[in-house]
């Protein structure tokens, strides 16, 4: 018996000693990203499909000295990408795109709120002919293409969907570009308690890395509502099948109560009524 005390108190104070010395190693961090706002000056190259509506389109604009700052951004970028909506010929908003590019209005909207994507900056993002539209106006700081904004787009939601190649692929954009600071001073104050500050290098990699966060936590969801206009969603809890939408809330809920009343409200309506027989006999 004392043997075993010993051994649980030598177990004990070993697993102390290992729990201080992984905290020696354990530095607490934020990751941020700072960019100029975009100014989008016009639309250029426009391809209409044989139905009238708009096949593909450019973007373009130039920086302004106006600074965005994510901390400020009340709904997470990666969630409001993998939700924008195209329009078809008739100039209804879908969720999925079949053929036609994601909503211009919509990716304005995202654009002037968080910035340019610059999703894989290392492959042209407007081909030649565009490149040749753009160079007879005056210069432009940048260019987002349909094309662009629909690749990024579509990635998301396969990684929202669980396709592991494309979470691989997410994960690698996540970790390709992220410029690391650290105080310099002891009178530099660390971030909410942070110590290391990872800075990502464009819009498209902060998005990799909130994702990639949400995704390892389980939080990232998809709206068991089968009509639900932005079905993309961040978990508050793990057990969240809905957004938090108020069509969606109350769709749940009546499925929910729907639910109970065919599992357990006939049983209990049924032993009432057999009850009731009893009792005039």
């Amino acid at each position: 018996m004392a043997e075993a005390m010993v051994k649980q108190a030598t177990k004990s104070m070993t697993s102390s000693k290992a729990s201080r010395r992984i905290k020696l190693y354990e530095i607490r961090g934020v990751v941020r990203y700072h960019a100029r706002a975009p100014n989008i000056e016009g639309i250029s190259n426009e391809q209409m499909d044989y139905e009238g509506g708009t096949s593909s389109y450019v973007l373009h604009g130039k920086f302004s000295s106006e600074v965005l700052v994510s901390v400020l951004w009340k709904e997470p970028p990666h969630m409001v990408l993998a939700n924008i909506r195209a329009s078809d010929p008739a100039g209804a908003l879908q969720l999925q795109y079949g053929g036609s590019p994601p909503d211009r209005r919509e990716v304005q909207a995202f654009i002037r709120r968080y910035g340019v994507l610059r999703y894989r900056a290392d492959s042209p993002r407007i081909d030649p002919s565009e490149a040749a539209t753009l160079a007879q106006t005056p210069e432009h700081d940048f260019a987002v293409s349909s094309d662009e904004v629909a690749g990024a787009q579509s990635l998301l939601r396969r990684g929202w969907d669980g396709d592991p190649a494309a979470v691989s692929e997410i994960q690698h954009a996540a970790e390709s570009s992220v410029t690391v600071s650290v105080p310099a001073s002891e009178y530099e104050k660390p971030e909410n308690g942070a110590v290391v500050k990872l800075i990502a290098n464009d819009l498209w990699n902060f998005l990799c890395i909130l994702f990639m966060r949400d995704y390892a936590t389980g939080k990232i969801g998809k709206c068991a509502h089968p009509e639900c206009p932005a079905p993309y969603f961040v978990k508050r809890r793990r057990t969240q099948t809905v957004c938090e939408v108020g069509t969606c809330s109350a769709w749940a809920q009546r499925k929910y109560a729907l639910r109970w009343w065919n599992e357990e409200g006939q049983k209990r309506r049924a032993k009432k009524v057999k009850t009731m027989l009893k009792r005039k006999r």
